[in-house]
């Protein structure tokens, strides 16, 4: 006699594929997480290291014996050496460090030469980009450099050739001493006054360095920049990290919510199995037989899809061990469901009909949205498991908008930062010192660029623009009704409060000139009160004066004060100028010129996004003027340059250097800075923009399930109503009430959720000043963006719910 094995839902093919389905998606999201989780790490590991280093640690102003000591420990894998000589002068000013280092140093540090080689001589020299920018020196190699060296007590008088050219790596680094801006070779005249030692531990050993301890007072400077170790909780692994753990949960849900709609759907047949012999355990186990055939194709792929992406087998043991425990939680969910189906075969039917014989007369008298109410209650499990579904995916998609504009935002920050900034050479106006103060402290106003010079920097065919103007706050204003002002009786005694040459307290605004041309079209979009008479303005006439809302605080610590919206540090304490009206006229007060009384010919109360004039923006009582109102003609004083990203600005920024060297001009070179940190934004953009992609595939997707699940049950249900007498159209209007219901609910709870996941990461913001207000501004929020993602979703669920088959 031939026996068959029990098989009931391991034989249903319909099951096997929703499971199958669902389990590969749940699988690949993870592989997906798992996956950015790698890139991500590894991706900002590559750019900070090239920032901050590939040291893990460092010792600065290391004894012998510690030297000595972590030389000879077997678990540290590169020690860099760096042996500062001492202190550059130049020009009788401090200029930064002399020094050398060793091979494994330039290993560790990632430091990348801008121009030229290493120096290989001792009369060769490597010098820091930012170093001869402030230094005023060109990028010309082989160029002959004076320096005075200050080592040991004694002051050495050196020549060097300028062999190469570094990228600034001093400026980002932690920490705690000195660090070499000048490199050159071993040099027996100099005595080494500082040695700082820079470490990386062997791979998987990074916690030996907790076990080491220091003698003498030194300590470890860890390098908090670069993460090192992976970590699934990190801040920026966590979004993928919370994204596998819903994965996992979907999972369990979507799993749960496909077999309780089976079970219903299918009472009959269990009964009848089980009125047959068959217990809850077989049935059970059968069950276990489907999850299991239904888990192998998708792991299968899961591990080939792993090793091909390189993801590390701990990880993969780890994440498959959680997803495979969680599925024990829908193990047990369905033996209970298996086990709550009666034995009777005629209970369900017999509750049924009472049902129908109890409820005929009321439903034919009750509203749509009672009637609502009361089918409800015969399926809020389903309902609840597919709100909350809902509500994960939305918030989900939330988050990955407000990632993506934020990012967005940080981006556009980098790319409208001027690649190179050029500021004139400042002379003397006054100096101050106060009866208690042993430092005298100078006034410098900016010199003017002479115009051929600026028109030789800005002729370059790969800008793509530039801004020129000039700035001044040497001048002090006053008008009537001055001392009633808030900044006046505010006690701040910085910032824009400031003491004259006669030692009185003043206003000291920022004034400044742009082309006419470009403050009119910036006039145009920001001013607030009055109009722009160009006329007057060329006259010298009227100003324009920059008076937005601001707060400061004061403690023993200091004072501070901030105009952006975005900043303010008291929300209760906004104070804005009140007594300063257009047509009032103000005096403009300087130490070596006739004061000037001008007319104010408008305010502006609030800049707008798209505003190009990068310099202290957020300065009140900021000042724009015409050249007449300086004493010059069309000055300028900054000029910031940009450049196209694909070009090679090496040799413009050589040309560049050597001009504003000959001119005495300051030059700050920020090409490296902003291509490392906007690549960086731009690698996060990308990822997020593919994680919120994932998400919205994956709620398509669910919803598509929900609406095959479903169609079932709404036909039974439709025959129902329609054997109790209820009209179709009314059913539908039923139906209606309850789709609106349920979105208005899964939207309240989705933003409501999302408002919480902001305020979580608010707390944890370090910033005091930032309010919660700001995380809904420009820089994580979109209205249109956040309507197309509703109204997405609210079209594919009103295509899921009224879906519906008529029954005639």
């Amino acid at each position: 006699m031939k026996h068959h094995k029990f098989a009931y839902y391991a034989k249903n093919r319909k099951l096997f594929i929703r499971f199958s389905v669902v389990l590969f998606s749940s699988l690949m999201l993870i592989l997906f997480s798992l996956f950015m989780q790698i890139r991500v790490f590894e991706t900002k590991k590559e750019h900070n290291e090239d920032l901050y280093g590939s040291w893990y640690a460092s010792v600065y102003d290391v004894t012998k014996e510690n030297e000595n000591m972590l030389y000879d420990h077997q678990m540290l894998d590169t020690i860099g050496k760096m042996s500062v000589y001492g202190q550059v002068q130049y020009n009788d000013e401090y200029a930064g460090n002399i020094g050398i280092v060793d091979d494994s140093f330039y290993e560790l540090s990632n430091i990348s030469l801008k121009t030229g080689k290493l120096p290989s001589s001792p009369e060769e020299i490597a010098i820091e980009a930012y170093i001869l920018d402030g230094l005023g020196i060109d990028y010309t190699l082989d160029q002959k450099i004076s320096l005075s060296i200050q080592s040991g007590g004694q002051i050495f008088k050196k020549e060097y050739r300028l062999c190469g050219i570094l990228d600034n790596y001093s400026a980002t680094w932690i920490n705690q001493g000195s660090l070499v801006n000048f490199f050159i070779q071993e040099d027996d005249s100099f005595s080494i006054q500082q040695t700082n030692i820079f470490i990386l531990p062997l791979e998987n050993y990074f916690d030996v360095m907790n076990e080491i301890v220091l003698k003498d007072e030194n300590h470890f400077v860890y390098n908090d920049m670069v993460e090192f170790v992976y970590d699934p909780f990190s801040r920026q692994n966590l979004p993928y990290t919370i994204l596998a753990c819903f994965a996992i949960i979907y999972t369990l849900l979507l799993i749960t919510y496909t077999f309780y709609n089976w079970t219903n759907q299918h009472t009959k047949e269990i009964q009848m199995l089980k009125s047959l012999g068959a217990s809850s355990f077989m049935l059970c186990k059968d069950f276990l037989k489907l999850l299991s055939k239904a888990l192998i194709l998708p792991i299968m792929i899961f591990g080939i899809c792993c090793i091909l992406f390189s993801i590390y087998p701990i990880t993969i043991v780890v994440s498959l061990s959680i997803y495979l425990a969680a599925l024990i939680l829908v193990i047990i969910f369905c033996f209970l469901q298996i086990r709550k189906v009666p034995l009777n075969i005629n209970s369900f039917s017999d509750q049924e009909m009472v049902v129908k014989q109890a409820i005929r007369v009321k439903y034919k008298k009750q509203t749509p949205f009672r009637m609502m109410l009361r089918s409800l209650r015969f399926h809020w499990k389903q309902e609840l498991i597919q709100m909350m579904i809902s509500i994960v995916l939305l918030v989900f998609l939330y988050q990955g908008l407000a990632s993506q504009i934020h990012n967005q935002y940080i981006a556009d920050i980098w790319d409208e930062t001027s690649d190179i900034d050029l500021e004139s050479s400042r002379s003397l106006v006054y100096m101050t010192q106060e009866s208690e103060d042993a430092y005298q402290v100078r006034h410098e106003r900016y010199d003017s660029i002479d115009q051929e010079i600026v028109q030789k920097l800005t002729a370059n065919q790969n800008l793509t623009k530039y801004e020129t103007y000039y700035y001044d706050n040497t001048s002090y204003i006053t008008w009537n009704g001055m001392e009633d002002s808030d900044i006046w009786n505010s006690g701040l005694d910085q910032f824009i409060i400031d003491l004259d040459w006669n030692l009185n307290k003043q206003i000291f605004p920022d004034m400044v000139y742009v082309p006419v041309d470009s403050l009119e079209d910036f006039l145009e979009e920001n001013l607030s009160e009055g109009t722009f008479d160009k006329e007057a303005y060329l006259k010298g006439e009227t100003v324009y004066i920059y008076l937005p809302e601001y707060t400061f605080y004061i403690d023993e610590l200091g004072s501070q004060l901030s105009a952006n919206p975005e900043f303010f540090y008291d929300a209760d304490k906004i104070y804005q100028e009140d007594t300063i009206h257009v047509g009032d006229t103000i005096t403009i007060h300087s130490y070596d010129k006739e004061d000037k009384k001008v007319k104010i010919g408008g305010i502006i109360r609030e800049y707008k996004p798209s505003n190009s004039f990068q310099y202290d923006l957020h300065t009140p009582y900021r000042i724009y003027a015409s050249d007449i109102v300086f004493g010059l003609d069309d000055p300028v004083s900054h000029i910031e340059l940009y450049y196209d990203k694909e070009v090679d600005t090496l040799p413009i920024e050589t040309d560049i250097s050597k001009i504003a060297s000959e001119n005495n001009m300051m030059f700050s070179n920020n090409v490296f800075i902003k291509q490392e940190n906007y690549q960086i934004v731009h690698d996060e953009l990308i990822l997020n923009c593919m994680l919120s992609f994932i998400v919205l595939c994956v709620m398509v997707f669910t919803q598509y399930h929900f609406k095959k699940q479903q169609i079932k049950e709404k036909l039974e249900k439709q025959r129902v109503f329609f054997q109790l007498g209820v009209d179709s159209n009314v059913f539908m209007k039923m139906q209606v009430v309850e789709m609106i219901l349920k979105l208005i609910l899964i939207f309240v709870s989705a933003l409501m959720l999302f408002g919480l996941i902001q305020y979580i990461g608010y707390l944890q913001d370090v910033n005091p000043m930032l309010t919660y207000a700001s995380r809904f501004s420009k820089q994580q929020w979109s209205w249109m963006g956040y309507g197309l993602i509703n109204l997405v979703f609210g079209f594919l669920f009103v295509i899921n719910n009224l879906f519906c088959k008529n029954i005639d």
